[in-house]
């Protein structure tokens, strides 16, 4: 039930400030990190509860987002 919490508030949390699809929040993440290896439905298995990111890719996540 956490996860599913947090894949929503992260979810609701990147449309509101200014990254409505996916593809454009990766490639505002991968401006900080060029390295990273995340796709668009690696995203939404963890947008919507089912998969919790690595430590340096919730760091990234956070940092983009601005939380």
């Amino acid at each position: 039930m956490e996860y599913i919490e947090a894949g929503k508030f992260l979810k609701k949390k990147r449309k509101s400030v200014g990254f409505n699809t996916q593809k454009s929040f990766i490639s505002a993440m991968m401006t900080t990190d060029p390295e990273i290896n995340c796709s668009e439905s690696y995203m939404s298995l963890i947008e919507s509860g089912v998969k919790s990111p690595s430590v340096h890719l919730l760091d990234l996540i956070s940092l983009t987002l601005k939380l």
